[in-house]
C-alpha cells in the first residue's frame, strides 16, 4: 500500500514539472498593457448593458486602481489574469478576457 501511495503522488506531481519548466512569454510592454486596459474600460463604459448588476461600482475609480496593477504585471499570463480580474467586477458571464493563442 505504501508503494502505491508513493507512485500515485509521483504521478500527480509529474505534470507540475512540465508546467514549471515552460517559459511564459513577455511580449507586451507596460504601455501596451495600459492601452489594452483603457480600451476595455472604454468599451465597457459605452457598451455595457447590465450596469444594474454592478451596484456600487464606480468605473472610473476601478480603472484608476487597475492602471498600476496592469503595468506591474511580470509577464503576459499575469497581465491576462489581471484583466480577467478587472472584468470580473462587472458580474456578467458574457463578459470575459481571453488570452490569444
Amino acid at each position: 500500500m505504501n508503494n502505491t501511495v508513493i507512485k500515485l503522488a509521483l504521478l500527480l506531481l509529474l505534470p507540475l514539472g512540465f508546467v514549471r519548466g515552460q517559459e511564459v512569454p513577455n511580449t507586451l510592454t507596460p504601455e501596451q498593457k495600459a492601452y489594452e486596459l483603457s480600451m476595455a474600460w472604454k468599451e465597457m463604459s459605452y457598451n455595457f448593458a447590465n450596469m444594474d448588476n454592478c451596484q456600487g461600482l464606480n468605473m472610473d475609480s476601478l480603472y484608476a486602481a487597475y492602471i498600476p496593477k496592469i503595468q506591474r504585471t511580470k509577464d503576459d499570463f499575469e497581465h491576462y489574469l489581471t484583466m480577467q480580474e478587472f472584468v470580473a467586477h462587472f458580474h456578467n458571464s458574457h463578459t470575459y478576457c481571453m488570452m490569444p493563442q
